[in-house]
């Protein structure tokens, strides 16, 4: 059995050690440096890591194809993570003026960003899968995910349905 080397490694983080614009300005300086790509992204926008893993597969499996819509990485990661073709959307996913709770997503993985990463964010060993009451309110907005989607599948598999808004992506495409 081969063993596999890990493409992307994500880790939650509190943002209270420095502004958006900062961490964002960091993240880009820091990535050139240890030849990682880091995306982050609004938590609270997020239905949990799984969530965050398949925008960072959908997104990687694109720009290696080239069949990526955005222009960086980043872009198309967040692209996904939002299910839509729009960067002035899929932008809403990543760090915004009022973002706290992040994933950052470092592709590769990369023990030096994430160490240099930490002088900006606090990392965090909460997974985000806490779905509260409001929390599945504000992403079945954002996903256009209905009511009567949400009784279908039950509030135990609510992650797997923005999941499947992200897969759609592709067929959208």
């Amino acid at each position: 059995m081969r063993n596999r080397v890990p493409r992307f490694e994500i880790r939650a983080a509190v943002m209270d050690r420095c502004s958006p614009a900062e961490l964002i300005r960091e993240a880009q300086r820091i990535g050139l440096q240890s030849r990682c790509c880091i995306v982050c992204l609004d938590a609270d926008r997020i239905a949990g890591v799984r969530h965050a893993e398949s925008a960072v597969r959908h997104g990687l499996r694109a720009w290696e194809a080239g069949t990526a819509i955005a222009d960086s990485l980043e872009m198309e990661v967040l692209l996904y993570a939002g299910g839509t073709r729009q960067t002035s959307i899929g932008s809403t996913f990543g760090v915004r003026s009022d973002t706290t709770n992040l994933y950052l997503c470092f592709i590769p993985p990369s023990e030096e960003a994430i160490t240099e990463m930490g002088y900006c964010v606090r990392h965090t060993e909460e997974d985000g899968e806490n779905l509260t009451e409001e929390k599945v309110r504000r992403l079945a907005e954002l996903f256009g995910i209905t009511p009567a989607e949400c009784e279908a599948v039950g509030r135990g598999r609510f992650q797997d349905l923005v999941i499947e808004r992200v897969a759609l992506l592709d067929v959208y495409r």
